[in-house]
């Protein structure tokens, strides 16, 4: 149910993705709650650990579609998971990752030298906020031939720095 309106702002901006068309909210059809969309065309042609063969127009579509996500406009975004006011997704992020490490009671150098030179330097993380998929890759990308059909996996988006899709595509 929170998902419906995060699906429905960037599709209605031109962003590919499945059209949503319905939610149905009662739980009484499924015994849960489910978003009814658009068929769409196309295959997962990777995932996170095995890649497909280097094709240039399927990067360069895929570049386009997450620009047209990055344009989207943040006002009227409604987030599923707001950050806390005062504070971006980014700090958001770094103070979860240092307490699940925390929690783990491991005594490790290394881990907090890396821990405190990324909370110093948070700043460089810093930018114009976007519309962030937040898990960009193959595995959540439909592709047709050399075009992207849709953007898929929309349960991590939020409001946050572009260069964070970029960075996790970059590997890939």
């Amino acid at each position: 149910t929170e998902e419906y309106p995060t699906l429905k702002h960037p599709y209605e901006h031109g962003v590919r993705l499945p059209q949503p068309l319905a939610l149905e909210d009662t739980g009484t059809v499924l015994g849960h709650p489910f978003i009814v969309s658009a068929k769409v065309n196309g295959a997962a042609i990777g995932n996170l650990y095995a890649f497909p063969p280097r094709d240039e127009a399927v990067v360069a579509d895929m570049a386009r579609c997450m620009a047209d996500l990055h344009k989207v406009p943040v006002e009227g975004f409604p987030e599923i998971n707001p950050t806390p006011p005062g504070s971006t997704h980014l700090d958001a992020e770094i103070d979860k990752y240092y307490a699940d490490w925390q929690a783990l009671g491991v005594d490790n150098q290394a881990m907090e030298t890396a821990f405190r030179w990324i909370k110093d330097h948070r700043e460089m993380g810093r930018g114009k906020p976007a519309v962030v998929h937040n898990d960009y890759g193959f595995n959540n990308i439909l592709i047709e031939g050399s075009h992207v059909e849709a953007v898929v996996d929309w349960e991590f988006v939020h409001i946050g720095v572009a260069a964070a899709d970029v960075g996790y595509f970059f590997y890939s």
